[in-house]
């Protein structure tokens, strides 16, 4: 293994193959995996398509520790993340920033992928903020796999039909969505 501990973030919404891939690709990399798994109120607050399809947490939480435990198991580490450690997160209350996930000194690398590039930006500003060292990025391969998203929208067309209110609806703000880990503060 390359590294002791490695991060991997997400909302692991209705888990696929590009989530395991992309978990694969830390456990490839390191001894430990922490995995963030972000809680109802971050995922919902982050206006994405479709949300009467969104997994609760507990639902994401229990589906994600049994492929890691079938898979991965004394190996991984699941965090809630309530919130991005976005700017003014340090002057509301710098203790709970300087406990965030992103910025635990145990992490020796983090895991990215093509779809969210620039979060591994946002978290190292927000380490060098901090006064905390960069972190090296691994890159997980990206096979254009459906996204969580895609996977909502094919449960909400066949609950809803293509011309339900509700369908066409999101089906517009799909075209706007950006994932919750690319979102600049």
């Amino acid at each position: 293994m390359k590294y002791r501990v490695v991060y991997c973030t997400g909302t692991f919404d209705h888990l696929h193959d590009g989530h395991r891939e992309y978990l694969i690709t830390g456990f490839e990399n390191g001894e430990k995996v922490v995995i963030g798994l972000a809680s109802d109120d971050l995922l919902l607050s982050k206006n994405k398509a479709f949300p009467k399809e969104h997994q609760d947490f507990r639902e994401r939480y229990q589906i994600l520790y049994e492929f890691l435990q079938e898979n991965f198991p004394e190996r991984f580490e699941i965090v809630t993340v309530e919130e991005l450690p976005g700017p003014g997160l340090v002057e509301k209350n710098p203790e709970k920033y300087r406990e965030h996930v992103h910025l635990r000194t145990d992490i020796e690398a983090f895991v990215n992928c093509k779809k969210t590039v620039n979060s591994g930006r946002q978290l190292n500003r927000r380490r060098k903020e901090a006064n905390l060292p960069p972190l090296p990025e691994i890159m997980s391969p990206s096979l254009n796999k459906d996204s969580s998203t895609d996977i909502r929208e094919k449960t909400a067309l066949k609950k809803w039909g293509p011309n339900h209110p509700y369908f066409l609806e999101q089906q517009g703000r799909k075209k706007e969505s950006v994932s919750i880990w690319d979102r600049k503060k």
